[in-house]
Protein backbone atom coordinates (compact mmCIF):
# COMPACT_ATOMS: atom_id res chain seq x y z
CA UNK A 1 0.00 0.00 0.00
CA UNK A 2 1.38 3.40 -0.89
CA UNK A 3 1.94 5.98 1.87
CA UNK A 4 -0.94 8.14 0.60
CA UNK A 5 -3.29 5.14 0.80
CA UNK A 6 -2.12 4.45 4.34
CA UNK A 7 -2.88 8.00 5.46
CA UNK A 8 -6.32 7.87 3.85
CA UNK A 9 -7.05 4.59 5.63
CA UNK A 10 -5.78 5.98 8.94
CA UNK A 11 -7.91 9.13 8.59
CA UNK A 12 -11.06 7.03 7.94
CA UNK A 13 -10.16 4.88 10.96
CA UNK A 14 -9.93 7.97 13.18
CA UNK A 15 -13.30 9.20 11.96
CA UNK A 16 -14.96 5.91 12.91
CA UNK A 17 -13.09 5.44 16.20
CA UNK A 18 -12.41 8.87 17.67
CA UNK A 19 -10.15 9.01 20.72
CA UNK A 20 -11.33 10.49 23.95
CA UNK A 21 -8.98 12.96 25.56
CA UNK A 22 -8.16 10.44 28.32
CA UNK A 23 -6.97 7.93 25.70
CA UNK A 24 -4.34 10.16 24.14
CA UNK A 25 -0.83 9.15 25.20
CA UNK A 26 1.15 11.72 27.10
CA UNK A 27 4.90 11.81 27.41
CA UNK A 28 6.43 10.94 30.76
CA UNK A 29 9.19 13.53 30.85
CA UNK A 30 11.97 13.38 33.42
CA UNK A 31 15.16 15.33 34.05
CA UNK A 32 18.50 13.73 34.92
CA UNK A 33 19.60 14.87 38.38
CA UNK A 34 23.09 13.43 37.94
CA UNK A 35 25.35 12.10 35.21
CA UNK A 36 24.79 8.46 34.23
CA UNK A 37 27.44 6.28 32.60
CA UNK A 38 26.57 3.18 30.61
CA UNK A 39 27.64 0.05 32.50
CA UNK A 40 28.32 -1.70 29.18
CA UNK A 41 30.46 0.91 27.43
CA UNK A 42 31.45 3.28 30.22
CA UNK A 43 30.33 6.21 28.06
CA UNK A 44 28.30 9.06 29.53
CA UNK A 45 24.69 8.46 28.48
CA UNK A 46 23.07 11.27 30.49
CA UNK A 47 24.38 14.59 31.66
CA UNK A 48 22.80 16.33 34.63
CA UNK A 49 19.87 18.36 33.26
CA UNK A 50 19.20 16.15 30.22
CA UNK A 51 15.53 15.59 29.39
CA UNK A 52 14.33 12.03 28.81
CA UNK A 53 11.07 10.35 27.94
CA UNK A 54 10.42 7.21 30.01
CA UNK A 55 9.38 4.33 27.75
CA UNK A 56 9.27 1.38 30.18
CA UNK A 57 9.34 1.10 33.98
CA UNK A 58 8.79 -2.66 34.28
CA UNK A 59 12.32 -3.36 35.58
CA UNK A 60 12.80 -2.59 39.28
CA UNK A 61 16.08 -0.63 39.07
CA UNK A 62 16.56 0.39 35.45
CA UNK A 63 14.09 2.24 33.22
CA UNK A 64 14.15 2.34 29.44
CA UNK A 65 14.36 5.96 28.35
CA UNK A 66 14.75 8.00 25.18
CA UNK A 67 16.96 11.02 25.56
CA UNK A 68 15.22 14.04 24.01
CA UNK A 69 17.97 16.59 24.62
CA UNK A 70 21.39 16.35 22.92
CA UNK A 71 20.12 13.99 20.23
CA UNK A 72 17.70 11.11 20.47
CA UNK A 73 19.18 7.94 21.95
CA UNK A 74 17.53 5.03 23.78
CA UNK A 75 18.98 3.15 26.74
CA UNK A 76 18.50 1.88 30.28
CA UNK A 77 19.27 4.15 33.24
CA UNK A 78 18.88 3.86 37.00
CA UNK A 79 15.55 5.40 37.95
CA UNK A 80 17.19 7.10 40.94
CA UNK A 81 19.07 9.51 38.67
CA UNK A 82 15.78 10.87 37.24
CA UNK A 83 13.28 13.40 38.56
CA UNK A 84 9.79 13.71 37.09
CA UNK A 85 9.08 17.05 35.44
CA UNK A 86 6.09 18.98 36.75
CA UNK A 87 4.69 19.40 33.23
CA UNK A 88 5.50 15.81 32.12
Amino acid sequence: MCPQGFFNYFFVFLLHFPLRRSQVLTLKLYTAVEDFYSEETGNKFLKKGDKVEVLDTSRPEFWLVRRVSRGSEIGFVRHTCLKKDDDG
